[in-house]
């Protein structure tokens, strides 16, 4: 009898002293007949009660401690540490709910040519951190395609299989913010397969604290990250040309919405616009090898003009006199959604959003609500 798969839970934390427990039993509690796991603590010289705490859970993982050197050094520590066939990385302060890596390996089982699994993500917000608990919105698919204009999902969604470690390599450590993000362009550009685990849930939980909570930090980050996605684009690894047109409207969209937020630098902004140009010209030269695409793509191929000619409504003021005739272009290609009212065209983008998005909610997610937590 072969013995189960071991999965590798990599959990970095820094001063996260009073989070790392039930972090650690999220994980143990996910043991049974079909999975092992392995639980890999990498304390980032953290200067709390950090180290007492994970002394007393030697038993259950694997503690290793370290000079403070960021948590993509953390987490390329546990990398190389990781003896595990499957491996998922969960921050310190962030929760498994129950059965999720079981979730996970069921579609690996089913679908044995994937290389990763995404699940579903409950943002909780605790006392004193800004926003609403809600499920993180996830696409269906093509998150080769959606991952152009936005992070597909946070960190502790995802489980890898081995190999993808080996071929993506290790977190970028020159990076503070959107490191997680850098990452999964890497996967995809590698050609990575993904599926859906739809019914595994884990718990983001939102606090002051959060490395998230500031949003002109991440954002700057992020405007990095676009020339990534493009090079990205231009691998003939990565799609075919209809979902190249799609990553590339995908990117477009997200640029320009980049360069609505990143207002506190303008040089950024102006890159954005310049980035949303250049997108729009690859599509351009994509649309006569588009016809025949399926509907999920044929939708994707219509969503992201749509937001970004609602976004450049939005900045009419603020575009570039090149950015002002790329969109003069979009709207050529899409002039239904330009002749929209402004409520139209909201009501248009959310059909088509909800088209895209994994709908439903977990029953985890009820019990989870339910119990109070």
């Amino acid at each position: 009898m072969s013995s189960p798969p071991l999965v590798s839970v990599i959990i970095p934390t820094h001063n996260y002293g009073r989070f790392l427990p039930e972090a650690v039993r999220s994980v143990l509690r996910q043991k049974a007949d079909n999975l092992d796991v392995e639980i890999i603590v990498v304390d980032d010289g953290s200067t709390d009660n950090t180290q007492d705490v994970a002394h007393a859970m030697l038993r259950d993982i694997v503690y290793v401690r370290q000079q403070k050197s960021g948590v993509s050094t953390a987490r390329n520590t546990g990398i190389q540490k990781a003896r595990g066939d499957f491996v998922v990385f969960l921050d310190a302060d962030d929760v498994l709910m129950e059965e999720v890596l079981s979730t996970h390996l069921g579609m690996f089982a089913k679908h044995p040519h994937l290389d990763m699994s995404l699940c579903r993500c409950f943002d909780y917000h605790t006392h004193g951190s800004d926003g609403a608990n809600c499920l993180w919105p996830l696409m269906r698919g093509y998150w080769n395609i959606h991952i152009c204009c936005a992070n597909v999902a946070p960190l502790h969604c995802f489980m890898l299989r081995e190999k993808v470690i080996r071929q993506a390599g290790l977190f970028n450590v020159s990076l503070t913010g959107c490191e997680d993000y850098e990452y999964w362009l890497r996967c995809f550009s590698t050609g990575c397969r993904a599926g859906l685990a739809a019914e595994g849930l884990v718990i983001y939980r939102r606090h002051q604290t959060s490395t998230t909570a500031n949003r002109q930090h991440m954002l700057l980050h992020e405007v990095s990250l676009r020339s990534l996605m493009a090079n990205m684009l231009d691998s003939s690894n990565l799609t075919d040309s209809q979902e190249k047109l799609g990553g590339w409207l995908a990117l477009a969209s997200g640029c320009l919405n980049l360069a609505s937020q990143v207002t506190f630098c303008k040089a950024f902004a102006f890159k954005m616009q310049d980035m949303f140009v250049r997108a729009l010209q690859e599509a351009e030269r994509l649309y006569a090898s588009s016809k025949g695409s399926n509907a999920d793509l044929r939708c994707i191929q219509r969503y992201y003009p749509a937001q970004a000619i609602k976004t450049a409504g939005l900045m009419a003021e603020d575009l570039t006199p090149d950015a002002i005739n790329a969109v003069k272009l979009l709207v050529n290609r899409y002039p239904h959604f330009a002749e929209c009212s402004a409520a139209e065209l909201d009501s248009q983008i959310s059909a088509m959003s909800q088209h895209l998005q994994v709908s439903g909610i977990p029953g985890v997610l009820q019990r989870f609500a339910a119990s109070g937590s």
